[in-house]
Parts: structure tokens; C-alpha cells; sequence
């Protein structure tokens, strides 16, 4: 300890650095806490939108099925008529015995639910669901660059 002459500032300096650590931790806790924020109320938005669009899907199988038991002893035909002019995004494709509804419900922020059903003439079911899916979101990008790189020989 013959190096050390004054011992009067070692404790100082250890009360100042203890003090600089604790508010380092502090603030970056402070940033945890703000981002973890930021991504739970990013999150709620999601599944708000999601919730109601699957609430638009499930009101449009109501309707859906509101007008087949109201028309189901309408010829096949005029049936598929009736659920074309339902609405005018609706989609329907031929198939044996039957038809399928398809329709895309899209929210604010460009989410997207297909919902497909079978409607068959010979089932005891007026119908059913085949698929209530979210689409993905397709990201495009803008002017990528690709370059060729050389590559030395090392023979």
C-alpha cells in the first residue's frame, strides 16, 4: 500500500461510478419498458382489426345463410343468381353438385380473410365452410441493385 498515499478519494470514486451504473440501468430499462409499450399497442391494433374482420366474415355467413333458407327451394340456378347480386365482391365457381362462394374481406391497414364455402344441392347441410384463412401481406420492394462481385482466383 506504499503506492496508495491518500486513500481520501477511492470511495468517492466508488459512490460516483456506483451512482453513473445505477442510472445507465435506469434509462435502459426506461427503453425496454417504452418498446415493449410501443409493441403491445402495435399488437392490440392487429388483433383489433383481425377481430373485426373476422366479425364482418361471420355477419356476411349469416346473411349468407338467412338468404339460402329463405330460397332454398328456388331452383339451383336462380340460387346462385340470388348470392351473386348479394354483393358485388363475391365470387362463385361451378362445381359438381354445387357452387362455391369466395369472398376477401379487407381491413384499414390492408389484412386480409378469405372466406370460401360449398354450397351443395344433394346435402342435407345448405352448406359449408371450406376455408376462413388470412392472407398474407405481399411485400414488394423498390429497385434492388444487384452487382457481381469478383472473386480472386487463388491458384
Amino acid at each position: 500500500m506504499k503506492l496508495l498515499k491518500n486513500e481520501k478519494g477511492s470511495s468517492s470514486i466508488l459512490v460516483i461510478l456506483s451512482f453513473l451504473m445505477l442510472g445507465i440501468f435506469s434509462v435502459l430499462g426506461m427503453m425496454s419498458s417504452y418498446s415493449d409499450y410501443k409493441l403491445a399497442l402495435k399488437n392490440a391494433s392487429w388483433n383489433q382489426q383481425y377481430d373485426r374482420l373476422q366479425g364482418e366474415v361471420y355477419s356476411f355467413v349469416s346473411d349468407m345463410d338467412a338468404v339460402l333458407i329463405k330460397n332454398e327451394d328456388a331452383a339451383f340456378e336462380s340460387l346462385k343468381e340470388m348470392v351473386i347480386e348479394m354483393d358485388d365482391e363475391i365470387v362463385v365457381s361451378d362445381i359438381l353438385n354445387g357452387f362455391i362462394i369466395a369472398r376477401e374481406f379487407e381491413g384499414e391497414s390492408g389484412k386480409l380473410i378469405r372466406l370460401e364455402m360449398a354450397y351443395m344441392s344433394s346435402s342435407p347441410d345448405r352448406y359449408h365452410i371450406k376455408m376462413i384463412k388470412e392472407i398474407p401481406v405481399i411485400f414488394t420492394y423498390e429497385e434492388l441493385e444487384f452487382t457481381d462481385v469478383e472473386v480472386p482466383n487463388n491458384d
